[in-house]
Parts: C-alpha cells; sequence; structure tokens
C-alpha cells in the first residue's frame, strides 16, 4: 500500500537531479537491486530532468508498488557520502 511519504521521496529525487547533486541513483528491494540509473551531468539539471523524466516515474512507480525498498543516491564528489531514503523517511 502507498504511504503519503512516497511521493515526497520522488520530488526529493528530482530536486536532488536538477540541482546535480545525483551521479547515480539505485533502488533497492531485500538486498536486491531493482533498478540502477546513471544520471549525467554538465548539461544542466533541468535538462536532466527531462532526459530522465521515465526513469524518474519508473521509480515511483517502485516505490509505490513496494513500501520496503531504500533509494541510495551517489553524489558527484568522491568524498560525499552517499544519501539512502526509504519512503518512510522523506521528508
Amino acid at each position: 500500500m502507498a504511504s503519503a511519504k512516497q511521493p515526497e521521496l520522488v520530488r526529493r529525487l528530482r530536486r536532488l537531479v536538477q540541482s546535480e547533486q545525483a551521479r547515480r541513483i539505485r533502488v533497492y528491494r531485500h538486498d536486491r537491486v531493482l533498478m540502477d540509473v546513471t544520471v549525467p551531468l554538465g548539461i544542466g539539471g533541468v535538462a536532466v530532468a527531462l532526459l530522465l523524466a521515465p526513469k524518474l516515474t519508473a521509480i515511483a512507480a517502485l516505490v509505490t508498488l513496494f513500501s520496503d525498498v531504500r533509494v541510495r543516491i551517489d553524489r558527484p564528489t568522491p568524498d560525499a557520502p552517499p544519501l539512502l531514503l526509504t519512503p518512510d523517511d522523506a521528508d
């Protein structure tokens, strides 16, 4: 069942992509990778968001279908730790 926080998780992903703070997005369920998306950098945040719109929609579908998914966002700088999101902790 979809929780009310799941749309917020997708909005947060879109904001990270548009601000070029995401290098790679992986969606996990039970430690299995369901989706792996590489985010191209350097062509402008809005253009990247438009290019990735279908993939972000697929991530939204996975988050809606499975309440126990985790989303890992790798950052563009090597020293920045990855972000780990779940539908329950998106705020």
